[in-house]
């Protein structure tokens, strides 16, 4: 299991191998899409979303969308001002339909906003459900939650957020210091829950998002349920962990890749006759990280997956996704475990929309909405994932071919998780035929000298070793199980050895031409994600009329070169930019290129201070993000038909591509 403790905000994911029979269950399989009669809003949803009393009484599968707070607000005490964030969440929300084609949102309450005005928040919730209703989209309503900070709220004092610090300004409701008796939150819930009970825009009624799991937190999870159940509300009424007495479906939150090759241990099917929301689906793979937390198009893809009819699935869950719809105050663009000051991300860990409503990623937007209503607006595109859904998060690597040998065995260390005696994990996943040699080739793409065999199927390399502690011989016993003559270390033990390699004679896999057209639009949009895995590195895309060359230079500065096919610029370096300071290292990099025949325009890492100017406090007005390079192309009109389409060359180096799409450019406005 995997287990987080940060700020009181306590989160239990269960990744476990849970086999469940459903041969005896009555579900109709058939059954599990909703279909609803009446006005073209309820076609959609339906009142509740529920269906047949022989299928699943809550259906989810149409639920999909984020957790909403305004990008300016830092917490759910923004409802205490809701006019001052109106004109924000009617430009937000619009621009989630438009871009993702969402249906729900996830919004948190605050019982201090309704103690210190309730007839305010009554009014500023018909408010708000009313504009989504006219937008085609529900929310769901949480209304306790034990993260994060369990002291200091006030609607009367705007917390200011800290750069770097993730959900910094997020309050626990109740706070601490009101958990006294449970009945003195009856009224919160029982009058919101009477308030709208009937109402075709709330989707569900979520009592306690991640309770601790035991003590008044639970108590008061499983008194709300009773009281909103007593009201006999249209939506369903659910609550964390996954499934209990005192949720109406199984609620469940995931922070991990959701592909399997047995989808069944998902825990969001411990109980098919519930039904289930993933209620929080992951967030990207953030810089710096071993592995992917469940990005959006993993999601899609799996979702994709389970949806088809030969998937055996009981039904398709409804998910929220990447945490957090806006890229804003609350900071979750930033990492659980960032220390303050951190700068910003190269791509944000959650959130899927910028303050001005362009996408973080336009390749995202168009995966969620072609799994959302069937609409494919991709020209090209790969995302390298196992169509099946049932592969782990997977990339395509190119790489100089090496053959490699282990000069020197220096030994069997200590590998403590803090202060890693190798740094440096190249193998996210692990080598399912990890060898030493397969790890020295890493190694050597990586330009590091040591290297060793952790836990099986790690690789893990450095400069030098780290303050090494030498483990007894026997200890470090897992085979490699591409050669199961060496050892490949244990549990946090390593073999670490030197090497030498020599490029293969007959290999070379350094190339890849992903969208060959004959006869390209005139204009469109590229959009690539990239990581390169060498401390010197250089890679070129050719992208429709352009070609961006990234590289670093000797002081281990980095820049992107950027040119017409035909440019007659007289001056190459004014189409030169160093990015050291957006590009990440050791994560991935988003690049995009808008091309037309006369004109390339080129974005890496847009952030959000692109947008806004600033980090944090005071903003500018949002405004779309400027192109960091923009190159003139002079190809005569019989030369428009040569767009090279979109290639890429690892020029130095090895580098991964995480997805590569092509669309419209209209896609843009």
């Amino acid at each position: 299991f995997f287990y987080r403790d940060f700020k009181s905000c306590k989160m239990l994911v269960l990744v476990a191998s849970i086999t469940l029979l459903f041969s005896n269950n009555e579900i109709d399989i058939a059954s599990r899409k909703p279909s609803f009669a009446g006005a073209n809003y309820l076609n959609e949803f339906g009142n509740g979303n529920k269906i047949s009393s022989k299928g699943l009484e809550y259906a989810t599968e149409n639920l999909v969308g984020g957790e909403y707070t305004p990008w300016r607000a830092t917490n759910q005490l923004w409802w205490y001002n809701y006019s001052d964030y109106r004109q924000d969440v009617v430009r937000e929300l619009t621009a989630a339909r438009k871009q993702f084609a969402y249906t729900v949102v996830r919004v948190f309450l605050h019982n201090l906003v309704y103690e210190a005005n309730w007839t305010a928040m009554h009014s500023n919730m018909e408010d708000f459900l009313q504009l989504l209703q006219g937008m085609g989209m529900q929310a769901g309503f949480v209304f306790f939650d034990d993260c994060w900070a369990h002291s200091g709220a006030s609607v009367h004092t705007t917390c200011v957020p800290t750069k770097g610090v993730h959900n910094g300004c997020w309050f626990a409701c109740p706070q601490d210091v009101q958990r006294t008796n449970l009945t003195r939150f009856k009224g919160y819930v029982s009058d919101i829950v009477s308030a709208f009970r009937d109402h075709s825009a709330v989707a569900w009624w979520e009592i306690f998002n991640e309770p601790r799991k035991s003590g008044y937190s639970l108590s008061l999870r499983n008194a709300g349920y009773e009281w909103a159940k007593a009201l006999n509300p249209s939506a369903p009424v659910i609550s964390c962990w996954d499934d209990s007495n005192n949720t109406d479906i199984v609620d469940h939150h995931q922070y991990y890749v959701p592909s399997y090759s047995n989808w069944i241990s998902n825990p969001v099917f411990h109980n098919p006759g519930k039904g289930g929301l993933i209620t929080e689906a992951g967030c990207r793979w953030y810089q710096g990280s071993s592995s992917d937390n469940g990005s959006p198009l993993t999601w899609t893809n799996w979702l994709t997956a389970i949806r088809k009819p030969n998937s055996n699935a009981p039904f398709v869950p409804g998910v929220i996704l990447s945490w957090e719809l806006m890229v804003g105050n609350s900071m979750t663009r930033y990492h659980w475990g960032d220390p303050a000051g951190t700068p910003e991300p190269s791509i944000p860990w959650c959130g899927m929309l910028f303050p001005d409503g362009s996408p973080v990623s336009y390749t995202e937007a168009a995966s969620i909405r072609s799994y959302r209503n069937g609409t494919n607006d991709f020209i090209f595109v790969d995302t390298f994932l196992n169509s099946s859904g049932a592969g782990p998060e997977t990339f395509l690597r190119l790489a100089p071919s090496w053959e490699c040998q282990v000069t020197k065995y220096l030994g069997c260390f200590q590998d403590p998780s803090r202060g890693r005696i190798l740094p440096n994990p190249l193998s996210p996943q692990g080598l399912a035929n990890m060898t030493w040699e397969s790890c020295a080739a890493l190694g050597k793409d990586a330009n590091l000298p040591v290297c060793g065999g952790e836990d099986g199927n790690q690789c893990w390399c450095g400069t030098a070793l780290n303050h090494a502690k030498a483990a007894n011989a026997s200890q470090c016993n897992m085979p490699c199980p591409g050669n199961t003559s060496q050892p490949c270390g244990g549990p946090f033990l390593i073999n670490v050895f030197e090497y030498d390699c020599e490029l293969s004679p007959t290999q070379n896999n350094m190339q890849w031409i992903g969208w060959n057209p004959t006869s390209p639009p005139s204009e469109f949009l590229l959009e690539m994600a990239l990581w390169s895995e060498s401390v010197n590195f250089s890679a070129s895309v050719l992208g429709g009329y352009y070609n961006a060359t990234i590289y670093s230079d000797a002081n281990q500065d980095v820049f992107v070169a950027f040119h017409g096919l035909a440019d007659n610029s007289e001056s190459v370096s004014n189409n030169v930019v160093n990015i050291t300071s957006r590009f990440a290292r050791n994560g991935w990099n988003l690049l995009r290129i808008a091309s037309t025949p006369t004109q390339g325009r080129l974005w890496i890492n847009t952030q959000i201070v692109d947008i806004v100017g600033s980090s944090v406090p005071p903003f500018e007005a949002p405004h779309p993000p400027a192109p960091l390079v923009v190159a003139s192309s002079d190809l005569k009109q019989q030369q428009q038909q040569q767009s090279k389409g979109l290639q890429v060359y690892a020029r130095k180096g090895a580098w991964r591509i995480d997805y590569a799409s092509v669309l419209p450019l209209s896609i843009m406005e």
